[in-house]
């Protein structure tokens, strides 16, 4: 028996395609089953939330705005999170004003395109399934993460926030 051990970034997510098997080992099939209803369901209702939620970020400034929430992070310990500022990037990044983009947070100039990428390779992962294979093996989790954690601790050390 053949043991898949793709542990994408759908994995990471509870993909529909993970399960255990028999013996007890724990893969996913993602890249191995064809694209069912439900996940091309989901793709599209992910696409429209986005595209919902991009409106949102284009029309309103969230520096300017109540409904935006705060960060939790930041309120509490008087530290930046990682994420802090990405609100307002995301916001500069729709408006095409880069430079601003980051200097509210450089991961999210970084990280869109990847994700965007990610999402592109997932609903096209049976047109493109080397792209899907690249985009979800486990090293980019583990490469992302720790871009995450290590601009967590440069911002905080070089207080650059």
């Amino acid at each position: 028996m053949v043991q898949i051990h793709d542990y994408s970034w759908s994995c990471l997510l509870g993909s529909l395609y993970c399960s255990h098997s028999s013996d007890g080992s724990y893969g996913c099939l993602g890249s191995l089953v064809r694209m069912s209803v439900r996940h091309k369901l989901a793709n599209i209702a992910i696409l429209i939330l986005l595209l919902v939620l991009g409106t949102i970020y284009f029309i309103f400034d969230p520096s300017a705005s109540v409904f935006f929430p705060k960060c939790p992070v930041m309120m509490l310990t008087g530290y930046p999170c990682a994420g802090c500022g990405s609100q307002r990037a995301i916001h500069a990044f729709l408006h095409l004003d880069i430079r601003t983009a980051l200097e509210y947070n450089v991961l999210v100039v970084i990280f869109v395109p990847i994700l965007a990428l990610m999402f592109f390779s997932s609903a096209f992962r049976e047109r493109f399934p080397k792209l899907y294979q690249l985009t979800n093996h486990k090293y980019v989790a583990y490469a992302s993460l720790t871009v995450i954690i290590l601009w967590w601790i440069i911002r905080i050390a070089f207080g650059l926030y």
